[in-house]
């Protein structure tokens, strides 16, 4: 099947959710609050870092930034257009996203995913998890905190302002080249 570039982001972020509901599930143990847990903004944040994440120190595109190519500086973040675009419009085909909470939507027909692409989407998940395990505990607003560390934010939020403008796109080298990757503070045990 030939699917368009927005369905294949949106239906890779749709794999990310499912993935950030396994880990959240695995780091507090709760089946299904994840619904509660997860906000249309926390799971915006969460897709940024983990996009951002090389998975490979030799390669510099092993980062899930030619998939979710959009982002733009805005005051809570970087925020990918696509996947926000897909959100509101409820085009995600196994969950309807809001500022308050997420939803499983029913018998949805999901398109899968290339095998080579689903693994790549692990990879990256796998990787975020181990900077920083506690990342998908964390409130909407404590992962902005997060993303408001990044020089490629900083400089692109900056300028939009300088512009009079309250958006302003954040390019996929600027991501892969920030000096301050930045993903929170991980508590002591």
């Amino acid at each position: 099947m030939d699917l368009s570039k927005n369905n294949i982001k949106a239906l890779s972020f749709n794999y990310l959710v499912e993935l950030f509901a396994g880990w959240y599930k695995e780091r507090t143990g709760k089946d299904d609050a994840f619904t509660n847990a997860f906000t249309k903004l926390s799971l915006l944040k969460l897709l940024f870092l983990t996009a951002a994440t090389k998975t490979d120190d030799k390669d510099d595109k092993s980062d899930l930034l030619d998939i979710f190519d959009d982002f733009r500086a805005l005051p809570y973040g970087p925020v990918e257009s696509d996947v926000y675009n897909a959100m509101n419009s409820n085009e995600l085909p196994n969950y309807d996203i809001t500022d308050r909470k997420i939803s499983i939507k029913e018998n949805t027909g999901l398109t899968t995913l290339e095998k080579e692409l689903q693994l790549k989407i692990e990879k990256s998940v796998n990787k975020i998890k181990n900077i920083n395990s506690e990342l998908i505990t964390l409130n909407a607003f404590d992962l902005v905190e997060i993303t408001h560390q990044w020089d490629s934010w900083i400089s692109a939020y900056n300028f939009a302002q300088l512009m009079g403008q309250q958006a302003y796109k954040i390019t996929s080298e600027e991501i892969r080249n920030d000096r301050n990757k930045f993903y929170g503070y991980i508590p002591q045990s």
